[in-house]
């Protein structure tokens, strides 16, 4: 399978577990996959010498989850895979310790003009 074919994939996958979550909303929602990583394996990642098979995997991911969230709201602000990219950089540099979702969670709440309390 083509690396296109396999992102494309793990982003429909992404989506329907999201969707699922969403039809199922009075259960907590499961993270699984690279969401569940921290934000330092990230900028680990990003880094010069880092690993591209994981940068690409959580970048991935990311737009992933950010696809799926803008299904269910499109009033999210328009950006691109560079800016996001540049925000989480920013985000996990900040907080290494965050799981991966969490600083996407915050990237969402970013692109939703809101302003969590938890930054």
């Amino acid at each position: 399978m083509g690396w296109t074919v396999m992102k494309k994939l793990g982003v429909v996958g992404i989506i329907l577990f999201i969707l699922c979550g969403v039809a199922q909303a009075q259960r907590p929602a499961k993270i699984y996959g690279h969401g569940l990583l921290t934000c330092g394996r990230w900028t680990a990642a990003r880094s010069d010498g880092g690993d591209p098979v994981e940068k690409q995997d959580m970048t991935v991911w990311a737009d992933g989850y950010v696809s799926a969230i803008s299904v269910h709201d499109p009033h999210l602000r328009e950006t691109d895979v560079a800016g996001m990219e540049s925000w989480l950089d920013n985000y996990c540099r900040e907080h290494p310790l965050d799981i991966f979702q969490v600083a996407v969670q915050h990237l969402v709440f970013e692109l939703n003009g809101d302003s969590p309390n938890a930054q």
